[in-house]
């Protein structure tokens, strides 16, 4: 039974939960380490996300600019459907991109292979989360973020980078 009123993020998150079946989303616990460090980084302003989702909710929830790439323009109309957001969506083809322009923080969690985003991350944001970042994903992507500064704890697969 819940006591009181629900969070923000609760309230995402059952909105989520209550509209797709799909395991695929972006899991709380990732979020409350992300969101604590967008707390702690008040000069995030503006969010670079590869692969819509609950993510891209939380996002426009805090107030950032976001603009989210996604590969599937029909999941870009379901997100739509679930909540008015003043997010851009960019449908992409998880290859080519004219992006220009610099953001505070970029979420790399897009459909695989995520080289391309992680590489378009590098050029744009200044501070890169990267979702899944174990096993064949973080050896697939690990000659890239050589050149960046992990600074989260590395003992959970959702990390943390400075460009």
């Amino acid at each position: 039974m819940t006591i009181g009123n629900p969070t923000p993020d609760g309230i995402i998150y059952k909105l989520w939960r209550d509209n797709t079946l799909d395991p695929r989303y972006f899991k709380r616990w990732k979020w409350e380490k992300l969101k604590a460090f967008i707390i702690l980084h008040p000069d995030i302003k503006t969010v670079l996300e590869f692969g819509s989702g609950v993510s891209t909710l939380l996002f426009n929830s805090l107030k950032l600019k976001v603009t989210s790439y996604e590969t599937d323009s029909l999941y870009i109309d379901f997100i739509q459907s679930l909540k008015k957001t003043s997010v851009n969506y960019v449908l992409w083809d998880n290859n080519y991109s004219t992006l220009s322009g610099q953001f505070d923080l970029a979420l790399v969690d897009g459909i695989i292979p995520r080289e391309p985003q992680l590489k378009l991350a590098m050029s744009h944001a200044h501070y890169i989360a990267i979702d899944d970042y174990k096993g064949e994903m973080k050896n697939g992507l690990s000659h890239l973020t050589k050149t960046l500064i992990r600074i989260d704890k590395p003992i959970t697969d959702l990390a943390i980078f400075e460009n």
